[in-house]
């Protein structure tokens, strides 16, 4: 009959480490080679390899090849690393093992938006690498920081990246680390120096032959000349980037593409095949588990049921992205989110709702260093001062906006600050300023290809030439404005325009603008 025990629980970790310290260190690292072994078979055994880290197909492989490892990934690498006893031969045997487990606890992290682990994951498995390997675990480290908002601290970490890649002569990471930097320079309005970071990952990939890079960065580029109001370029970007996303087989991101060229169509009155490409990318984050991304088209989405006057449809999709962005820790692209959420509240007259929304948003900006949408939302802030009464606030913080819109080269923010701000002036009977700050916008929505708001100002300018007394001239630009709104299938925007107008040739004393001439 045999008496030993084959379990244990202790009732105090205080008597449970004592235990623990009592074994000797070699029987100590047997027991966790055990425990490893024991765990590793329990979840279905053998995690498979990857592709080496710093290789162009390493980037095929994230998020796509789940096993049952992956939760307790960071447990076995625990064990694998306390099972060494120190004996030279040995740790190189392990080597490998622990950092597969380390990597797939990393990747693991970001995929379910653990930062934290993601973080203590990545900065461990560069500690065992060298070369590309350790400038891409360093890189894949600051994009975990960036993905959350922690600029500051991502920032020097991508630096670290891109040197490092430098002295690695591996050209493929290289590419890599310069995307990942020119994203961060761009989303904190350093945009010419963007742009040429961008061109210096592109010229990497294509050396390096990285297709799968190259198309990310195409896409991302994009979003810069479209926000620069380089719209046929980037939409030309957009359609590369989709081709070589498909031929690669890269799913993940041909749903991120699709998302940011829906919002191309969209802002260039494409209203259906923005909510098309938009439904696409949906079903394509859902089916690759992209959990994050479908947060932001989910956003994207929303603001196109607020265009389409579809309001229920638009908060509730809204507080459906609020949601994920909140899940996945995302501070950027929830501030984003609530930012077009207190446009959807003023628009339907929920003014307070609007004005708190909009300040939780600006304070997320400024936290990531946002400065692009810093300078949105303060233009959509001082619209509400407006509307509240508190015209001289509107215009300080339009001038601010205006401020942000320039440094960043938001071009398109530009036009609708300027377009706002010649609203408040000709409410205020300041008719000559209202004028001047019209013809600008309208200059500068049109240089962006912004149809569908340059034709919005031109309707507002119109009203403000009637109460000039230059009912001729108003008429025309009216029409002008009408006509181009049609074209574009806002039909919503324009029956609250003939609206407006109407309102104010009756003011005027002038038959309306939509009228037909008296022969």
């Amino acid at each position: 009959m045999t008496s030993g025990e084959t379990a244990y629980l202790f009732r105090h970790a205080l008597l449970r480490d004592a235990a623990y310290e009592l074994q000797l260190p070699g029987d100590r690292a047997k027991l966790h080679a055990l425990a490893f072994h024991l765990i590793e078979k329990a979840f279905g055994g053998r995690a498979p390899e990857l592709p080496p880290l710093d290789s162009p197909e390493a980037h095929s492989t994230v998020g796509t090849l789940p096993h049952p490892t992956d939760g307790i990934a960071h447990e076995l690498a625990k064990h694998l690393s306390l099972a060494q006893t120190g004996h030279a031969g040995e740790r190189q045997t392990m080597l490998p093992l622990l950092k597969l487990y380390l990597r797939r606890a990393a990747e693991h992290g970001e995929n379910t938006f653990q930062a934290e682990a993601a973080i203590q994951a990545w900065r461990v498995f560069a500690s065992l690498s060298v070369d590309g390997v350790h400038a891409e675990a360093v890189r894949r480290l600051g994009g975990v920081f960036r993905s959350v908002g922690r600029i500051s601290e991502a920032e020097p970490i991508l630096l670290e990246a891109l040197t490092l890649a430098g002295k690695s002569g591996n050209r493929c990471v290289e590419g890599r680390a310069l995307n990942s930097l020119a994203g961060l320079l761009y989303e904190t309005g350093r945009v010419e120096e963007a742009e040429q970071t961008y061109q210096r990952a592109l010229a990497a990939h294509r050396e390096a032959s990285d297709a799968r890079s190259e198309g990310a960065t195409l896409s991302s580029l994009a979003i810069l000349y479209r926000q620069t109001g380089r719209v046929t370029e980037a939409e030309q970007l957009y359609e590369s980037s989709l081709a070589i996303h498909r031929a690669t087989g890269n799913r993940r991101n041909e749903g991120i593409t699709l998302n940011n060229l829906a919002v191309l169509y969209q802002d260039s009155g494409r209203a259906d095949a923005a909510e098309k490409c938009f439904v696409q990318a949906l079903e394509i984050h859902r089916q690759v588990g992209n959990r994050r991304v479908e947060g932001v088209t989910l956003a994207s989405l929303a603001n196109l049921y607020r265009d389409l006057e579809r309001d229920e449809a638009a908060e509730r999709t809204f507080l459906e992205a609020v949601s994920i962005h909140v899940e996945a820790g995302d501070r950027r692209y929830h501030g984003i989110a609530l930012a077009n959420l207190g446009l959807l509240y003023k628009e339907s007259g929920r003014v307070e709702a609007a004005e708190e929304t909009f300040g939780q948003a600006l304070a997320l900006h400024r936290e990531v260093r946002d400065r692009r949408y810093e300078g949105t939302t303060l233009g959509n802030l001082a619209n509400v001062y407006h509307e509240t009464g508190r015209s001289d606030a509107a215009i300080t913080m339009f001038g601010q906006a205006l401020e942000v819109n320039r440094a960043v080269k938001d071009v398109r923010g530009e036009g609708i600050s300027l377009g706002n701000l010649a609203g408040i002036y000709r409410d205020i009977g300041q008719f000559e300023e209202a004028g001047r700050l019209y013809r600008q916008a309208i200059d500068v929505l049109q240089r962006s290809e912004n149809h569908r708001f340059a034709a919005n100002v031109q309707c507002n300018y119109a009203l403000s030439l009637l109460g000039q007394g230059r009912h001729e001239q108003a008429q025309a630009c009216w029409r002008e404005g009408a006509s181009r709104l049609r074209q574009l299938n806002v039909l919503s925007v324009l029956e609250h325009k003939r609206l407006a107008m109407r309102e104010a040739c009756a003011r005027a004393g002038v038959p309306p603008f939509d009228e037909p001439e008296s022969k």
